[in-house]
C-alpha cells in the first residue's frame, strides 16, 4: 500500500489545528498593576568574576600569539 505523503501533510495540519484552537481564543486573564522593578545592585563577587574572565580571555590570546598553536 502506498502512503499518499499529500494525504499525510493534511492529516498533520489538521491535527496540529485542532490543539491550536484549544486555547486560540481564551480570554486573556487580566494582568494586576504592579509597581516597576526596583534596579537590582551589582554584586561585587559577580564583577570580581567578569574581570578574572576578561583577563584570562587576553592572556589566552597573548599566548596563542607568542606560541602560534591552537587557543588552549
Amino acid at each position: 500500500m502506498k502512503i499518499n505523503s499529500n494525504k499525510a501533510f493534511h492529516k498533520i495540519i489538521l491535527f496540529a489545528y485542532c490543539f491550536y484552537g484549544y486555547g486560540a481564543y481564551a480570554e486573556d486573564p487580566e494582568v494586576p498593576d504592579e509597581p516597576p522593578l526596583e534596579d537590582a545592585p551589582i554584586d561585587g563577587n559577580i564583577m570580581i568574576l567578569l574581570v578574572i574572565a576578561v583577563l584570562f580571555g587576553i592572556y589566552v590570546i597573548y599566548k596563542y600569539k607568542l606560541n602560534k598553536k591552537r587557543l588552549i
